[in-house]
């Protein structure tokens, strides 16, 4: 069970970070990287990418 959710978990992280890259490639079409807007989500797509890394190599190593 406790794989299960896990699973779920790493599932449902991965689909955030490809809605937010897929939202950034669009922000840049339309207002360019220097927009307030594509600069905070930059930079919240870069914190959840770490976070999912490093759960993961924490998961490996338990």
């Amino acid at each position: 069970m406790l794989g299960e959710q896990q699973s779920h978990n790493t599932k449902n992280e991965l689909i955030e970070i490809y809605m937010l890259r897929n939202r950034l490639e669009e922000l840049y079409k339309q207002s360019g990287p220097t927009s307030s807007t594509y600069i905070d989500l930059s930079i919240q797509l870069k914190v959840i990418e770490n976070n999912f890394i490093e759960d993961q190599i924490n998961r490996m190593f338990k």
